[in-house]
């Protein structure tokens, strides 16, 4: 391992020991400066789940599908059948003869094209499985979970000095025009709450055409707290 991937892992273990002890990230945004994202608390769970039981309802009643319902609605257009389940079963397998060939190599440009091989067998899982997601993207429980992330980030993202809401209210949040800040702050709040490092993945673009947070454009996620 080089020395900067050495400098970069200690680095990061470090900042990983200092949210642990404090329960909180510090991030720097264009808009807001330093800001800080902590886990919720008890009450503000309590809340979330209060948005998520609302929403739900709302959808239900909008007509809008629950998980039980679309799943029967892909079985019934057979938009999923057990011929997409055997794909994928035998790409996984393919995968796994792929680790037993690389196991045994010695060249070092075989490796290179066995490895990249395996990239693409777990591209093809992950838009597979992508395909099949995409029906559940628009269901009620989809829907309510967004509403509730959406709650609790609003929440838990504070002033890093003054530790004062960023905003002052739930609306004001949802209204937020600054796209760019929001995206940033969600994806350091979805890994914060996760337990996975600020740089996990690549930073959220701003220009990928996403749909506003507080219209729902969080995803499903842990609730990890501390009171």
């Amino acid at each position: 391992m080089g020395e900067n991937t050495e400098q970069y892992s200690e680095k990061e273990l470090n900042e990983g020991m200092t949210e642990v002890k404090t329960g909180r990230r510090i991030i720097d945004t264009d808009k807001y400066g330093l800001v800080q994202i902590r886990f919720p608390k008890v009450d503000e769970n309590r809340l979330a789940d209060w948005e998520y039981s609302k929403v739900f309802q709302e959808a239900v009643m909008d007509g809008i599908p629950t998980n039980k319902e679309m799943e029967r609605l892909i079985n019934e257009r057979k938009l999923w059948t057990e011929q997409d389940d055997h794909e994928i079963e035998a790409i996984k397998q393919e995968i796994e003869k792929q680790f037993v060939v690389l196991s045994k190599m010695n060249s070092e440009k075989r490796l290179k094209e066995v490895e990249a091989s395996i990239g693409e067998l777990r591209n093809k899982i992950h838009a597979k499985q992508q395909e099949r997601q995409r029906y559940f993207n628009n269901t009620a429980e989809s829907k309510a979970d967004e509403a509730k992330i959406s709650f609790l980030i609003y929440k838990c993202t504070e002033k890093a000095e003054s530790e004062e809401p960023v905003w002052d209210s739930y609306d004001e949040f949802k209204n937020e025009e600054d796209q760019k800040t929001v995206n940033v702050i969600v994806h350091q709040f979805l890994t914060f709450i996760n337990g996975l490092p600020a740089d996990f993945l690549s930073k959220p673009s701003a220009e990928k055409g996403s749909k506003k947070v507080g219209k729902n454009n969080t995803k499903k996620s842990k609730t990890t707290k501390k009171s």
